[in-house]
């Protein structure tokens, strides 16, 4: 039978480990602050930035979740890793939907969750004519006809748009890499692309890796487990150097998204965003000491 590791009493964090839990703390705590103060008019702003605005409210849960997770005494460094491939996730969408001057990817965007509504609709309406017997009620639906006014009012949401916006929109959204594929395009197009500035660069080194641990394949299902000589070791939760990895890239996504979304709602403070943005840029040094 795996066993559980010997805990130590206190688990120590090196200078620079401090120092990176402490801002992260920090630029969450100023962006549930600031957040506060900004409101949505939906009438009154374009598509958008009505999803930014509602990307940001995942944005700050995500990321509050991952510091609780990581902040000692234990550290859930795999738990935090799902929730920091969603925030990757989320990065990519936001910059596709504002890749371009229009509102078409922000439309696409928009009716394919709606699609995806249908699309589970018509799964659950099959799956109750399949088993006519079984009392699988979802919500007030509790026979498969009900579900054709839901799918008919969605596909009719759809024809509304696309007749007010003047546009005929795909199917189908662009996968997560494509997503990606097509903002690194827009940048290409202007001379501005950089690996810093990639997101393909970050579907591959995160989002791809982490879908392991997100996903719990075998790669993935291997890290809670670890061989010693005295056998099988469970590994519930991480080391301090664990820290390095997950707060790090997790500060990044989270300060980029940040500062773009009180820019556009007109709440950034250059002066009070200092500190944030030379942790952002210093960070790599100060974990070389260089």
């Amino acid at each position: 039978m795996p066993t559980l590791p010997k805990k130590t009493k206190n688990m120590q964090l090196n200078e620079y480990q401090t120092n990176l839990l402490r801002n992260y703390q920090q630029v969450i705590a100023y962006g549930n602050q600031k957040m506060a103060t900004v409101k949505l008019e939906r009438n009154k702003v374009r598509l958008k930035k009505q999803i930014l605005y509602f990307m940001m409210c995942a944005a700050q849960s995500y990321s509050e979740s991952i510091l609780r997770l990581v902040s000692p005494p234990r550290i859930y460094d795999k738990s935090a890793e799902v929730l920091m491939r969603s925030l990757v996730e989320l990065f990519i969408n936001l910059n596709y939907i504002n890749s371009g001057r229009g509102q078409k990817n922000a439309l696409t965007f928009i009716v394919d969750s709606i699609n995806e509504r249908v699309d589970f609709a018509n799964k659950y309406q099959r799956f109750m004519k399949k088993y006519p017997t079984w009392k699988i009620p979802f919500g007030s639906i509790t026979k498969p006809d009900d579900w054709n006014k839901f799918i008919k009012e969605k596909q009719q949401e759809i024809a509304e748009g696309e007749k007010h916006f003047k546009i005929k929109l795909p199917k189908r959204l662009p996968d997560i890499r494509g997503r990606a594929i097509i903002f690194d395009d827009n940048l290409k197009s202007r001379n501005k692309l950089s690996r810093k500035k990639s997101l393909e660069y970050y579907y591959i080194a995160y989002y791809k890796y982490f879908s392991q641990i997100a996903h719990l394949t075998m790669p993935g299902l291997e890290r809670f487990l670890t061989e010693s000589d005295e056998g099988m070791i469970l590994n519930l939760d991480g080391k301090p150097e664990d820290l390095d990895r997950v707060v790090a890239v997790s500060y990044q996504l989270y300060f980029v998204m940040l500062r773009f979304f009180l820019k556009q709602f007109n709440a950034y403070n250059n002066q009070d965003f200092a500190q944030f943005e030379d942790f952002s840029k210093n960070m790599a040094k100060m974990k070389t000491g260089s």
